[in-house]
């Protein structure tokens, strides 16, 4: 996060959270050995999904239309409200399996596409 640990021990003060802020570890590896990815619009919730880690877009208090498409899409369970933040999360780390959507196409080949399709239109001319 950018804020400061002062100010999230501030946030968190009387609370039973615990959280600990290293601005020095590296994001992917932290996400790869994450049970759940959480964040708002980031590319890490992207690159959770492409992984097929279970994760949560957390934007309470959202006023205006979610900017991340795999929330919209319903790809990942977006959380608004802090009371449905708990359940969700509960309903997240009890889940036996990612819940991949389909309605997404991942090409794994994306260079040998763009080189075909570049030999198709110069063969087309």
């Amino acid at each position: 996060p950018k804020e400061s640990s002062d100010e999230v021990d501030k946030l968190i003060s009387g609370t039973q959270l615990r959280i600990i802020m290293d601005k020095g570890v590296n994001s992917r590896d932290l996400m790869l050995s994450s049970d759940v990815v959480s964040g708002m619009l980031t590319m890490v919730l992207v690159e959770a999904f492409l992984v097929k880690k279970k994760e949560l877009s957390i934007q309470i208090g959202l006023k205006k239309k979610d900017e991340l498409i795999l929330s919209r899409r319903k790809a990942i369970q977006p959380v608004y409200s802090e009371e449905k933040l708990l359940p969700a999360l509960r309903e997240c780390l009890l889940m036996d399996s990612y819940n991949y959507d389909k309605q997404f196409k991942i090409y794994t080949d994306s260079a040998t596409r763009v080189v075909e399709t570049i030999y198709k239109l110069l063969q087309s001319q």
